[in-house]
């Protein structure tokens, strides 16, 4: 197997995703870049927020006026010309992934019990996020899990199903690793 140009990640809230990024760049020298960071950004200029409930907001206006793949194609289209690996994370709607296909990329989904993403969600402190309960957790990643077949609707299941690669990030962050080198094979 050689080694992916372009590598789309997914996965649940707290899963792990930037974590994989982070290490898969600094350890193999891909470009990281996060859909999730740019659809941040939109949703300050357009809210005033990064709130779920306004980056959701967000996310769905430009999928439903610009195309399911926006904020990836932008991604994608910015790094073309470059060499190096590029891995996009913080993909949620299959319009997405199927962009990161098209263009001969993999999608590897990160996934984890729900309780130690939650803890690990406490933990980081990103944002407002961090102070709702776990019952809100949980009910909060159900309405995500999937909000439709089209292919800007959010859906963990659809992106976890069609996955290249499904890793779990339970315990042991070295595991998770080495899984992921194999997986890839780096």
């Amino acid at each position: 197997m050689t080694e992916p140009k372009l590598i789309g990640i997914a996965g649940t809230f707290a899963s792990g995703k930037d974590t994989l990024g982070h290490f898969l760049a600094q350890k193999y020298g891909y470009h990281l870049v996060s859909s999730s960071d740019i659809v941040r950004q939109f949703s300050m200029e357009r809210h005033g927020s990064i709130e779920r409930p306004f980056l959701y907001e967000t996310a769905e206006y430009y999928r439903k006026h610009k195309g399911p793949a926006f904020f990836v194609q932008q991604l994608i289209d910015s790094h073309a010309k470059t060499e190096q690996g590029l891995i996009i994370g913080g993909l949620r709607a299959m319009g997405e992934a199927n962009a990161i296909r098209d263009a001969g990329g993999i999608i590897v989904f990160t996934d984890a019990p729900s309780k130690i993403r939650y803890e690990r969600m406490q933990a980081r402190a990103r944002d407002a996020e961090s102070i709702v309960s776990y019952d809100e957790f949980v009910a909060r990643e159900k309405s995500e899990w999937h909000a439709g077949d089209n292919p800007g609707d959010f859906s963990f299941k659809n992106l976890k199903a069609s996955a290249d690669h499904v890793l779990l990030n339970g315990h042991d962050t070295q595991e998770f690793f080495d899984d992921a080198v194999t997986a890839l094979g780096l």
